[in-house]
């Protein structure tokens, strides 16, 4: 694990810089944390932070052929001679604002709970000749999602958080857009009820479709293979810690400010 880290900053020209490495068994996956000074010790200039994420993307791929561990995918892959190879696909990249949620602050986004949970069904239904409104409906519904009319396009909301940002649908799959649906299916069908919490119980108009999951912005982007109590039990933990630091830090400027204010009075 250290000899990978060491790997992904010499990956990112961070080889000679300083930085600190910590191991945590806090989730079902070992792994390794690294913060790394971006300047310099000698020549204090600047590490380049260009493509930073495809780098360290081809560095994880190099580390998973060495080591023989589980392959994941990303900019670049594993083809079938044993090369670490740039990939290409015919999705659409995830959106700049999903990136930047999932690289700095480490939660899983909105795109990628969907993706996660909807995209390959999706795929496999579009592909079939046996399709209709209701069988898209169904895999969204399951994931606490739902395909709806935005402007002139279709979206993607979150049943369970209806301020949540929708999402274009053609981001999950591109084939998921009216000019290519009304053709096929007809006119666009509206998303059944199905079974909802509202006033301390459930409503039910529809059951045919329950729901099995939903996107929690809470769980941390490494978590989602671990089992639901678990990660919801560390979720939980992280909003106390950080409400006691706020509750601390509050706390801790209004002693500050009564000493000044008393240093003023009395000095």
């Amino acid at each position: 694990m250290f000899e990978s880290a060491r790997h992904s900053l010499k990956a990112l020209g961070m080889s000679d810089h300083q930085y600190v490495t910590a191991i945590h068994r806090d989730t079902d996956h070992l792994h390794c944390h690294v913060a790394a000074n971006r300047i310099h010790p000698v020549t204090y200039k600047v590490a380049d932070d260009a493509y930073d994420i495809s780098k360290l993307h081809k560095a994880s791929r190099e580390m998973e052929l060495k080591y023989g561990w589980t392959r994941t995918h990303g900019c670049y892959v594993i083809n079938d001679h044993h090369q670490v190879v740039r990939s290409y696909s015919h999705q659409k990249p995830m959106p700049i604002e999903a990136k930047k949620l999932e690289y700095y602050s480490d939660k899983e986004s909105f795109y990628g709970y969907a993706v996660r949970e909807c995209r390959e069904e999706i795929s496999k239904i579009l592909g079939e000749k046996n399709l209709y409104w209701e069988r898209l409906h169904a895999v969204l519904i399951r994931a606490g999602l739902e395909l709806k009319k935005k402007d002139r396009g279709l979206a993607i909301y979150d049943r369970v958080h209806p301020e949540q940002t929708p999402l274009k649908a053609s981001s999950l799959h591109p084939q998921l857009t009216l000019s290519k649906l009304v053709p096929r299916l007809g006119e666009f069908e509206s998303a059944p009820r199905v079974m909802e919490f509202k006033n301390e119980q459930w409503e039910v108009t529809l059951t045919n479709y329950m729901v099995s999951s939903h996107y929690d912005d809470r769980l941390h982007l490494r978590d989602h293979q671990a089992r639901m109590t678990r990660r919801l039990e560390r979720a939980e933990a992280r909003e106390e810690l950080k409400l006691r630091y706020q509750h601390d830090k509050k706390k801790r400027n209004a002693l500050l400010l009564t000493q000044k204010i008393v240093s003023e009075l009395f000095p």
